[in-house]
Protein backbone atom coordinates (compact mmCIF):
# COMPACT_ATOMS: atom_id res chain seq x y z
CA UNK A 1 0.00 0.00 0.00
CA UNK A 2 1.60 3.35 -1.17
CA UNK A 3 1.73 5.44 1.81
CA UNK A 4 -0.90 8.66 1.37
CA UNK A 5 1.41 12.19 1.12
CA UNK A 6 -1.73 14.46 1.22
CA UNK A 7 -1.13 15.57 -2.35
CA UNK A 8 -4.16 16.59 -4.28
CA UNK A 9 -4.23 14.60 -7.78
CA UNK A 10 -4.99 16.55 -10.82
CA UNK A 11 -8.87 16.59 -10.68
CA UNK A 12 -8.76 18.00 -7.09
CA UNK A 13 -6.14 20.35 -7.66
CA UNK A 14 -8.58 21.84 -10.64
CA UNK A 15 -11.84 21.55 -8.46
CA UNK A 16 -10.14 23.49 -6.01
CA UNK A 17 -8.70 26.78 -7.91
CA UNK A 18 -11.94 27.03 -9.46
CA UNK A 19 -13.95 27.14 -6.01
CA UNK A 20 -11.33 29.55 -5.21
CA UNK A 21 -11.70 31.45 -8.27
CA UNK A 22 -15.56 31.60 -7.73
CA UNK A 23 -15.14 32.43 -4.21
CA UNK A 24 -12.96 35.71 -4.98
CA UNK A 25 -15.15 36.76 -7.71
CA UNK A 26 -18.02 36.48 -5.47
CA UNK A 27 -16.53 38.44 -2.71
CA UNK A 28 -15.21 41.28 -4.66
CA UNK A 29 -18.03 41.20 -7.64
CA UNK A 30 -21.31 43.61 -6.28
CA UNK A 31 -24.80 41.44 -6.32
CA UNK A 32 -27.00 42.78 -9.15
CA UNK A 33 -29.53 40.55 -7.34
CA UNK A 34 -28.87 42.40 -4.19
CA UNK A 35 -29.68 45.56 -5.52
CA UNK A 36 -32.35 44.78 -7.01
CA UNK A 37 -34.23 43.69 -4.15
CA UNK A 38 -33.54 46.90 -2.31
CA UNK A 39 -34.89 48.88 -5.00
CA UNK A 40 -38.12 46.09 -5.40
CA UNK A 41 -38.95 46.62 -1.20
CA UNK A 42 -37.88 50.44 -0.82
CA UNK A 43 -39.71 51.91 -3.91
CA UNK A 44 -43.17 50.93 -4.13
CA UNK A 45 -42.94 51.80 0.34
CA UNK A 46 -41.69 55.28 -0.97
CA UNK A 47 -43.86 55.78 -3.69
CA UNK A 48 -46.76 54.07 -2.10
CA UNK A 49 -46.76 56.37 0.81
CA UNK A 50 -46.75 59.68 -1.59
CA UNK A 51 -49.77 57.95 -3.52
CA UNK A 52 -51.97 57.58 -0.26
CA UNK A 53 -51.06 60.80 1.63
CA UNK A 54 -50.89 63.11 -2.17
CA UNK A 55 -53.79 65.19 -3.63
CA UNK A 56 -56.54 67.20 -2.15
CA UNK A 57 -58.18 64.61 -1.06
CA UNK A 58 -55.85 61.91 -0.31
CA UNK A 59 -56.33 58.41 1.37
CA UNK A 60 -54.08 59.50 4.52
CA UNK A 61 -54.37 63.15 5.26
CA UNK A 62 -51.22 63.25 6.59
CA UNK A 63 -48.35 64.71 3.18
CA UNK A 64 -45.89 65.31 5.77
CA UNK A 65 -45.54 60.96 6.47
CA UNK A 66 -45.78 60.45 2.83
CA UNK A 67 -42.76 62.73 2.01
CA UNK A 68 -40.89 61.68 4.86
CA UNK A 69 -41.23 57.83 4.15
CA UNK A 70 -39.91 58.30 0.51
CA UNK A 71 -37.09 60.38 1.22
CA UNK A 72 -36.21 57.88 3.32
CA UNK A 73 -36.67 55.02 1.54
CA UNK A 74 -34.96 56.33 -1.88
CA UNK A 75 -32.18 57.44 -0.21
CA UNK A 76 -31.51 54.38 1.93
CA UNK A 77 -31.80 52.84 -1.73
CA UNK A 78 -29.25 55.10 -2.69
CA UNK A 79 -26.83 55.09 0.05
CA UNK A 80 -26.76 51.21 0.21
CA UNK A 81 -26.46 50.79 -4.12
CA UNK A 82 -23.69 52.78 -3.95
CA UNK A 83 -22.26 51.39 -0.73
CA UNK A 84 -22.62 48.11 -1.77
CA UNK A 85 -20.66 48.75 -5.04
CA UNK A 86 -18.27 50.65 -3.24
CA UNK A 87 -17.62 47.74 -0.77
CA UNK A 88 -17.38 44.79 -3.09
CA UNK A 89 -14.85 47.04 -4.62
CA UNK A 90 -12.62 47.97 -1.94
CA UNK A 91 -8.99 46.81 -1.60
CA UNK A 92 -9.30 46.00 -5.51
CA UNK A 93 -6.84 47.19 -7.89
CA UNK A 94 -7.80 47.60 -12.23
CA UNK A 95 -10.95 47.63 -14.19
CA UNK A 96 -13.49 45.69 -11.23
CA UNK A 97 -12.17 48.94 -8.95
CA UNK A 98 -12.57 51.52 -11.28
CA UNK A 99 -16.36 50.33 -12.01
CA UNK A 100 -17.51 49.94 -8.34
CA UNK A 101 -15.93 53.51 -7.38
CA UNK A 102 -17.65 54.98 -10.96
CA UNK A 103 -20.68 53.59 -10.77
CA UNK A 104 -21.30 54.49 -6.62
CA UNK A 105 -20.66 57.68 -7.78
CA UNK A 106 -22.65 57.84 -10.49
CA UNK A 107 -25.63 57.02 -8.16
CA UNK A 108 -24.51 59.32 -5.89
CA UNK A 109 -23.82 62.13 -7.95
CA UNK A 110 -27.05 61.84 -10.22
CA UNK A 111 -29.30 62.08 -7.19
CA UNK A 112 -27.23 64.89 -5.75
CA UNK A 113 -28.12 66.79 -9.36
CA UNK A 114 -32.01 65.52 -9.22
CA UNK A 115 -32.69 66.95 -5.62
CA UNK A 116 -31.09 70.46 -7.18
CA UNK A 117 -32.51 70.40 -10.10
CA UNK A 118 -36.28 69.82 -8.30
CA UNK A 119 -35.65 72.58 -5.48
CA UNK A 120 -34.38 74.91 -8.74
CA UNK A 121 -37.90 73.89 -10.59
CA UNK A 122 -40.13 74.08 -7.71
CA UNK A 123 -38.68 77.95 -7.26
CA UNK A 124 -40.54 78.39 -10.44
CA UNK A 125 -43.39 75.80 -10.53
CA UNK A 126 -46.39 77.57 -8.36
CA UNK A 127 -48.47 74.48 -9.03
CA UNK A 128 -48.33 71.71 -6.21
CA UNK A 129 -49.66 69.03 -8.44
CA UNK A 130 -47.25 69.70 -11.50
CA UNK A 131 -44.36 69.88 -9.20
CA UNK A 132 -44.77 66.78 -7.57
CA UNK A 133 -45.49 65.57 -10.94
CA UNK A 134 -42.21 66.62 -11.68
CA UNK A 135 -39.97 65.33 -8.99
CA UNK A 136 -41.49 62.01 -9.35
CA UNK A 137 -40.81 61.70 -13.01
CA UNK A 138 -37.47 63.06 -12.50
CA UNK A 139 -36.22 60.59 -9.63
CA UNK A 140 -37.73 57.97 -12.22
CA UNK A 141 -36.05 58.95 -15.54
CA UNK A 142 -32.76 59.60 -13.47
CA UNK A 143 -32.80 56.00 -12.06
CA UNK A 144 -34.26 54.51 -15.79
CA UNK A 145 -31.09 56.88 -17.54
CA UNK A 146 -28.71 55.10 -15.19
CA UNK A 147 -29.86 51.93 -16.00
CA UNK A 148 -30.20 51.93 -20.03
CA UNK A 149 -26.77 53.41 -20.39
CA UNK A 150 -25.03 50.91 -17.95
CA UNK A 151 -26.85 47.96 -19.06
CA UNK A 152 -25.96 49.30 -22.48
CA UNK A 153 -22.42 49.73 -22.22
CA UNK A 154 -21.18 46.51 -19.94
CA UNK A 155 -23.95 44.50 -22.28
CA UNK A 156 -26.06 43.54 -19.54
CA UNK A 157 -29.36 42.68 -20.44
CA UNK A 158 -31.20 42.76 -17.26
CA UNK A 159 -30.20 46.06 -16.29
CA UNK A 160 -30.48 47.35 -19.89
CA UNK A 161 -34.26 46.15 -19.80
CA UNK A 162 -35.08 47.05 -16.04
CA UNK A 163 -34.08 51.19 -17.49
CA UNK A 164 -36.43 50.63 -20.68
CA UNK A 165 -38.85 49.33 -18.58
CA UNK A 166 -38.98 52.29 -16.21
CA UNK A 167 -38.27 54.43 -19.14
CA UNK A 168 -41.86 53.76 -20.40
CA UNK A 169 -43.04 53.57 -17.12
CA UNK A 170 -41.83 57.14 -16.45
CA UNK A 171 -43.32 58.26 -19.46
CA UNK A 172 -46.69 56.67 -18.83
CA UNK A 173 -46.90 58.38 -15.70
CA UNK A 174 -46.36 62.03 -17.12
CA UNK A 175 -49.66 60.96 -19.56
CA UNK A 176 -51.47 59.67 -16.10
CA UNK A 177 -50.59 63.37 -14.53
CA UNK A 178 -51.64 64.04 -11.32
CA UNK A 179 -51.94 62.07 -9.21
CA UNK A 180 -52.51 58.84 -10.72
CA UNK A 181 -48.86 59.16 -11.30
CA UNK A 182 -47.09 58.14 -7.96
CA UNK A 183 -49.30 55.10 -8.11
CA UNK A 184 -47.99 54.45 -11.70
CA UNK A 185 -44.54 54.40 -10.77
CA UNK A 186 -44.95 52.89 -7.35
CA UNK A 187 -46.36 49.69 -8.89
CA UNK A 188 -44.53 50.10 -12.21
CA UNK A 189 -41.22 50.05 -10.83
CA UNK A 190 -41.99 47.10 -8.37
CA UNK A 191 -42.83 45.10 -11.26
CA UNK A 192 -39.73 45.91 -12.72
CA UNK A 193 -37.27 45.60 -10.32
CA UNK A 194 -39.25 42.44 -8.91
CA UNK A 195 -38.42 41.20 -12.14
CA UNK A 196 -35.14 41.99 -12.34
CA UNK A 197 -34.14 40.44 -9.23
CA UNK A 198 -36.10 36.73 -10.18
CA UNK A 199 -34.24 36.96 -13.43
CA UNK A 200 -30.93 37.73 -11.93
CA UNK A 201 -29.17 34.38 -11.39
CA UNK A 202 -27.83 34.37 -7.68
CA UNK A 203 -23.71 34.95 -7.71
CA UNK A 204 -22.23 31.43 -6.58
Amino acid sequence: MEPNTGRLDHRDALELAETTERNARAAITPSNRFVYATWAIAWPLGFGARWVTAGDDPTIDASWAGNLIYSICVLAAVVVTAAHYARRARGVTGTSSRIGRNWALAWITAFAACITTTAGIGNVVTSDAAMDLIAACLVTFTIAVIYTAAGAVIDDRTLYLTGLWLLATCGTAAIVGPYAHLAVIAIGGAIGFTAAAVATPEQR
